[in-house]
């Protein structure tokens, strides 16, 4: 459903992630953990453009959402003039063209990432093709992609009636109507219906994460992504949260968490992901990643959490 491909960011000079790959498949629950500042939220944000990737791609259902990546294209590769020139150099100098030379040569390429803006009209020819045939418009792409946040990002002039269907409405997703009685579907689903004519700070901290979870599935998501979403929680309030979202699991719902909550990881997901300095460290199923940890990083930071 979603195929993450060598994913790398930087702001400026910090280097955040550094070549992730993973896959995402329908109705998987993926939770993410590691330690402060390893680049968890960052990725979890570049899954829908929040953040653009510097390097890799991201597709979604076979739709491309980043600009194409050369250096994941090895047909592009070969278009460019740099890879023309250093064939013809090594070709100059009394090797035999084959297969292992060109593969050796996008090898260097890729590896001392010697591409450059203008290679030639062949290689820009086919950046555009891919881009024409797979390209999707990021403003459709985030209407599969549901995303609740940290702060809960609810309009505080709206009623939670309104934060529901305002976007929906808005878009041109559903009538007035429709967006009503699905607002109140929701809401009933996850015990707030009698606060539907409320507005925001009437609500505690884990009701307003409830609406914002509501405002999400109210655009009708094949994913939803939540970036910690009980860290600015009372620990009270926690349990109400996660229940929506366990909820949310067993009924099938593609899911990527961000969260420090262990517990949810042992019980939810169906895969757990350990993101350390930028890079995916291990992934594995609950079971063998909390009872059989294989990498020293890992171990070390379970042994603090646990």
């Amino acid at each position: 459903m979603i195929d993450i491909k060598n994913i790398y960011k930087y702001f400026g000079d910090v280097h955040v992630l550094k070549g992730l790959n993973f896959t995402i498949d329908k109705g998987e629950v993926i939770v993410v953990i590691g330690p402060s500042g390893c680049g968890k939220s960052t990725f979890l944000r570049c899954l829908n453009l929040l953040e653009e990737p510097t390097y890799g791609e991201i597709w979604l259902s076979g739709d491309l959402l980043t600009p194409v990546d050369p250096y994941l294209h090895v047909d592009v590769i070969k278009a460019s003039k740099t890879y023309g020139k250093m064939l013809k150099d090594r070709l100059d100098s009394g090797e035999v063209l084959s297969e292992e030379l060109e593969a050796e040569i996008v090898a260097i390429i890729k590896r001392d990432d010697l591409l450059k803006k203008n290679e030639g009209a062949l290689y820009n020819r086919l950046i555009k093709e891919i881009e024409a045939e797979y390209r999707i418009d990021i403003n459709l792409a985030r209407r599969k992609m549901g995303m609740v946040f940290q702060q809960f990002n609810l309009f505080p002039h709206m009623t939670v009636r309104k934060n529901i269907t305002f976007a929906p409405v808005k878009l041109g997703i559903m009538s007035e109507e429709d967006a009503n009685k699905s607002a109140e579907e929701l809401l009933a689903k996850v015990g707030l219906l009698d606060k539907i004519d409320e507005y925001p700070d009437m609500l505690s901290g884990g009701q307003k994460q409830r609406v914002a979870i509501v405002r999400a599935l109210a655009m009708k998501p094949e994913i939803m992504l939540f970036d910690e979403p009980t860290s600015a929680l009372d620990p009270e309030m926690v349990g109400e949260v996660l229940g929506v979202m366990t909820d949310l699991a067993k009924e099938g719902m593609t899911m990527v968490v961000v969260t420090h909550e262990m517990g949810f990881a042992k019980e939810v997901a169906t895969k757990v992901v350990f993101i350390d300095d930028g890079v995916v460290q291990e992934e594995a199923t609950p079971e063998e990643f909390f009872n059989s940890p294989k990498h020293p990083r890992l171990r070390e930071f379970l042994s603090k959490v646990l």
